[in-house]
């Protein structure tokens, strides 16, 4: 899995101020991410930039692979099978995902459950309940792990897991920080019985 091209692609999407539209320019110039390595730097002084652009170095990039290896995870690339087609249609989609848990539930029907963190406990309930009611029905459950609805609609979800349908939690913190600390047991159950997914 770890060719040069793809430890490369990680490199470029690690590096500072290149996010994803920027990514897919620079892979689209240059027609890989091994060469939109090589002409970072020139691109750089090109723009004007006053300090030289920090690049990731591959220590630093194996690190993080270690790190998400120890933990059970995985990176999911854009040019990977299993990266969701709906994400994959936007143009500032993120080029590699980080994921903990059940990568398989990427492959099940989705549909995405999310609401605001100050709701009523009726609205926790119906959250959960109507969640807990689309994975019975075959349905994978997405949302944000917040608190309020997003949580209310994993815990739903969970209730009614099984092999082929869960809950996936879309993070928009680093995969191994669970956000708010408060859903830490839902991030561990997450881990266990869902899917843990970050761009980070």
């Amino acid at each position: 899995m770890w060719n040069n091209e793809r430890l490369a692609q990680l490199q470029l999407y690690r590096t500072d101020q290149i996010g994803p539209a920027a990514y897919h320019d620079l892979i689209q110039t240059y027609g890989s991410a091994v060469e939109a390595l090589k002409n970072l730097p020139d691109i750089a002084k090109k723009s004007g930039r006053k300090r030289p652009i920090k690049i990731k170095s591959i220590s630093e990039i194996e690190q993080e692979i270690t790190r998400l290896e120890k933990a059970n995870g995985h990176f999911i690339f854009e040019t990977d099978e299993i990266y969701p087609d709906l994400l994959k249609s936007i143009s500032d989609a993120p080029p590699v995902l980080s994921a903990l848990g059940d990568i398989n539930l990427l492959q099940s029907k989705k549909i995405a459950v999310v609401g605001t963190r100050n709701c009523s406990y009726n609205g926790q309930i119906f959250a959960s309940n109507i969640s807990a009611q689309l994975v019975e029905n075959d349905y994978t459950v997405v949302s944000g792990m917040a608190r309020g609805i997003d949580c209310a609609a994993h815990t739903g979800a969970l209730k009614n897991a099984s092999q082929n349908v869960s809950t996936i939690a879309v993070l928009g913190t680093g995969i191994n920080v669970p956000y708010p600390e408060e859903n830490r047991k839902l991030y561990d159950a997450l881990r266990e019985k869902g899917l843990i997914l970050s761009e980070f």
